[in-house]
């Protein structure tokens, strides 16, 4: 997987943006975005809209643990893409 993307409000943004930080990202803004956290493997930007976009090389592992942290619980496809067993919107 290179791209994912999810909704999400300001709490869980404050989870998310925590545990960016243990992975050494380091922070900055782009236009329309609230932050933007990069890494030398991915970055994640947190848009105005409350729109969550990770990009990058293998971000399987990333994505898990966000999702581990906002309750979102999935099954590993055996084509490596995720589908969500659960309708559930965070916001």
């Amino acid at each position: 997987m290179n791209t994912y993307s999810l909704k999400i409000d300001e709490k869980n943004s404050e989870k998310i943006k925590t545990f960016l930080k243990s992975q050494n990202a380091v922070f900055d803004t782009v236009q329309y975005s609230i932050w933007r956290a990069k890494t030398s493997s991915f970055q994640a930007v947190l848009y105005t809209s409350g729109k969550l976009l990770i990009q990058g090389r293998n971000i399987d592992m990333i994505v898990a643990e966000i999702n581990s942290l906002l309750g979102i619980h999935y099954e590993n496809q055996t084509d490596s893409s995720f589908q969500i067993t659960e309708d559930k919107y965070i916001g």
